[in-house]
């Protein structure tokens, strides 16, 4: 599976810009396990399907704030 992301991403990225996406990608993985502490944290307070919900609705907010304040994401 991982070597079909890393496929997948360097063939549907410009030549110059493969660098900063492994780098996003990279990134992104890093930074894996705040969120999962995050969705424990509120899952022993409120139980797993309330942190569930939390977690899509703020994936949900943020999506929409970049496509509302970065339009270039609209034309990529």
């Amino acid at each position: 599976m991982d070597a079909m992301e890393h496929t997948m991403l360097q063939l549907n990225v410009a030549d110059k810009q493969r660098g900063r996406a492994i780098g996003v990608w990279m990134l992104s993985i890093g930074f894996g396990p705040v969120g999962h502490l995050v969705i424990g944290a509120i899952s022993t307070l409120m139980g797993a399907p309330v942190a569930i919900s939390i977690n899509g609705i703020a994936i949900v907010a943020i999506i929409f704030a970049l496509v509302v304040f970065m339009p270039r994401l609209r034309s990529a």
